[in-house]
């Protein structure tokens, strides 16, 4: 794979679609071939699996879809398919943020803190395949194609909405908030009790927030965060660790390196090496 200085490629839907919306069945991926190479979007993909098992990776976490399962990449988030031999039967449908209500991107920008596929009932999954179809059919008119579009968006919707609102919904503001702060100080910060304060809630009540979000704990979390951010970089651009640790903060490059370790199991030495 060949790293490149300018970091991940960045799709946009401009270059695919004038309406902001466009879509792909299991013989367009036969046709064209899909996406192997880690990548983002800015736009939202609704993956809708009808049979067969596909792999993926999203912000390099391995992913297995079922028939009857889904999943959604929100924008900005790391993403490549990974299938072997024959296509699964799939949908996938593209969608510009422009698309979808603004209840709609916290609800899934909430699902993606921890994406895992979703699990459709046999009637959900006949449902949106026959919105697949409908639109498919008439997607040169730009009004039906949207309300068909809404309709695919709302039951995908209603699949990642927590069963129990209160207190998901209160984890879900401090984790997506903790997010917001790590997005802006990771570099220089990295203490969970630094976050707390800065939310200016105990550093007990963040752990269990984050527990119940995400499955890890905060130190976990912005470990994680980091090494995604040093895989990043290992596989796009041409720095050596050494410069890729001082990057994210770390001035002691062997601490940096027994971090990564612990994380992924190899050395980021190794890590770009299992790339070429």
């Amino acid at each position: 794979m060949t790293k490149k200085q300018g970091g991940l490629p960045l799709h946009h839907i401009s270059a695919k679609s004038d309406t902001g919306i466009f879509f792909k069945h299991t013989a367009d991926w036969q046709r064209e071939g899909s996406i192997d190479f880690p990548h983002r979007d800015d736009y939202y993909m609704f993956t809708l699996l009808i049979e067969g098992v596909a792999d993926a990776a999203v912000d390099f976490r391995d992913v297995t879809l079922h028939g009857g399962e889904g999943i959604v990449i929100v924008p900005g988030q790391v993403h490549f398919s990974k299938f072997s031999g024959s296509y699964p039967l799939a949908w996938c449908l593209f969608v510009s943020p422009d698309h979808l209500t603004e209840s709609q991107r916290q609800q899934l920008t909430r699902y993606s803190l921890n994406t895992v596929p979703m699990k459709f009932s046999e009637k959900n999954v006949d449902d949106i395949t026959r919105l697949f179809e409908l639109l498919r059919g008439r997607s040169d008119n730009a009004e039906f194609a949207r309300a068909m579009v809404t309709a695919i968006v709302t039951l995908f919707c209603d699949a990642v909405m927590p069963s129990d609102s209160g207190g998901n919904d209160r984890y879900a503001s401090i984790v997506l908030r903790l997010k917001c702060l790590m997005d802006k100080h990771l570099t220089e910060e990295k203490s969970p009790a630094a976050y707390a304060s800065m939310l200016n809630i105990s550093g007990v009540y963040l752990n269990e927030a984050v527990k119940a979000v995400t499955g890890t704990s905060v130190s976990d979390f912005i470990r994680g965060q980091v090494t995604v951010n040093a895989k990043r970089q290992l596989m796009h651009t041409n720095r050596n660790v050494r410069e890729i640790a001082a990057s994210l903060g770390y001035d002691d490059y062997s601490y940096f390196t027994r971090l990564f370790k612990k994380a992924t199991g190899m050395t980021p030495t190794d890590f770009r090496k299992n790339l070429e």
